[in-house]
């Protein structure tokens, strides 16, 4: 595996790192569609990551079968871009717009000041083992399963999922969807896992400050 890692913010704090479209294919930063390699890939921009779009095929690309991480004061995403890995950190100050064509197994975000986190995926299984966004919204469009091992605290929430959305405490503490404002949780059955026996660690969905929507289809609430 190959190891990557661009760097435009240790001699230019307001350095961008851009992705664009070709005149007929895009640019990447990884493996081919065809053969996705394993490696991790990191991005520093003391500025903007973004990644652009102009059809499918034809965008911005970050793509492996490891791990990847931004770190940077925002991030942008055009509707066809993509993001294909493992995993995804996002370390940003401003928000992250991650509203292409992306496809990873698990997301943090960590976002320091303001600005809204917005992530569309699709796998068969998306973990969210912690999301801080205290300054802003956070929105998650999942086709698939959603998994909650941990705190996604942010203002107003909107969560979707086309699978089951199970919040699962582990041993090491509670798991909780908390918003401070709206929130709307939809999914097609959702499942609430406290932990053991005596280790107190709860599994739950909060709203404070705002009104809440829980959706849950055939499956239900359980």
């Amino acid at each position: 595996s190959v190891h990557i890692i661009i760097d435009a913010a240790t001699s230019n704090v307001t350095g961008n790192v851009t992705l664009n479209s070709g005149d007929a294919i895009g640019t990447r930063i990884g493996s081919p569609v065809t053969n996705v390699a394993g490696g991790d890939i990191e991005v520093n921009a003391g500025g903007t990551i973004a990644l652009n779009s102009a059809g499918p095929g034809n965008a911005g690309t970050i793509r492996t079968a490891g791990g990847v991480t931004l770190n940077t004061q925002s991030v942008t995403q055009g509707p066809d871009a993509v993001i294909q890995a493992n995993t995804l950190t996002v370390n940003t100050q401003q928000g992250a717009s991650l509203i292409g064509a992306n496809s990873v197994n698990t997301f943090s975000a960590f976002n320091a000041l303001f600005g809204d986190v917005a992530l569309n995926n699709s796998s068969a299984l998306l973990t969210l083992p912690a999301v801080q966004n205290t300054g802003g919204a956070f929105q998650l469009n999942q086709s698939g399963d959603l998994l909650v091992t941990g705190l996604v605290n942010s203002g107003p929430q909107a969560i979707a999922a086309t699978g089951t959305l199970t919040v699962q405490a582990g041993a090491s503490g509670s798991s909780q969807l908390f918003s401070v404002g709206d929130q709307t949780v939809s999914a097609g059955s959702i499942l609430l896992q406290g932990g053991s026996s005596g280790n107190g660690n709860s599994a739950s969905i909060t709203a404070v400050g705002g009104s809440q929507t829980v959706n849950a289809g055939a499956g239900g609430i359980t």
